[in-house]
């Protein structure tokens, strides 16, 4: 079966056929399980850049706040809140899937 793809990322109303994936990524020495869907960047597996960069992302120990601005399925928010829980972490992304 052929994935709808007539939608862009940025489409008010998606209309898209949805299927729902799972990624299971050990990050900064914990397991991650995402849920995904179609439509989504990079939703069935987790990106090379995104992973290098939240491998290598520096966290405060301190309180701080994160601004996760095109958050996809939010890998990079997930992790910073996971990692840094005295935080403030906020996942922000156009498209409501």
């Amino acid at each position: 079966m052929m994935e709808n793809n007539s939608n862009h990322y940025y489409s008010k109303f998606p209309d898209a056929n949805v299927k729902i994936h799972t990624i299971s990524e050990s990050l900064r020495r914990h397991l991650y399980i995402f849920k995904t869907i179609t439509g989504v960047f990079s939703y069935k597996r987790l990106d090379l850049g995104t992973k290098v960069f939240i491998e290598n992302i520096y966290i405060p120990e301190e309180t701080s706040n994160f601004l996760d601005l095109g958050c996809g399925y939010g890998p990079i928010g997930i992790v910073l809140s996971y990692e840094s829980p005295q935080s403030s972490v906020y996942l922000i992304d156009i498209n409501k899937r």
